[in-house]
């Protein structure tokens, strides 16, 4: 009876990862316990939500990097990356892996677990990221480190 339980739960998890497509964690894993992502999508290098987004990133900069943030920009086939270095991941292939569509913008925030913190189709201020980051118990355990 155990191991047709187990198996049942086996194959549930398996078909569940096969629906969902690869796991976002698989593309930041070289972030993982060392970065948080701040990945921006955008359809073009012109589009004014994304200028929006840079300027806030440009106008942090100190408190991305105290807070250890890699901003990842994804925009038309173009990857590029802010603050450290890019995944090895095409446009398309961060595209398929967070569900984004080409003429979308969005930010997702990634964790230094790698979990999805924060999802936003509009650009998100430096005080709205802080907040959150601040507030998660890896940085507040960061902060007491650091005095």
């Amino acid at each position: 009876m155990s191991r047709m339980l187990m198996a049942t739960v086996l194959l549930t998890l398996f078909t569940a990862a096969l629906i969902r497509g690869p796991a976002p964690s698989i593309a930041m894993s070289a972030y993982k316990w060392k970065n948080r992502p701040l990945l921006v999508f955008a359809p073009s290098a012109k589009a004014q939500c994304l200028d929006q987004q840079k300027a806030i990133v440009v106008a942090n900069q100190t408190g991305f990097r105290e807070r250890d943030m890699v901003v990842i920009y994804v925009t038309g086939d173009y990857v590029s990356a802010s603050l450290g270095q890019g995944p090895r991941r095409s446009a398309q292939a961060l595209r398929a892996d967070y569900g984004i569509k080409s003429d979308q913008f969005l930010a997702i925030l990634v964790g230094k677990d790698g979990d999805t913190k924060l999802r936003s189709s509009k650009p998100v201020s430096a005080a709205r990221l802080f907040a959150l980051i601040d507030s998660m118990p890896m940085r507040q355990q960061e902060m007491r480190e650091q005095g």
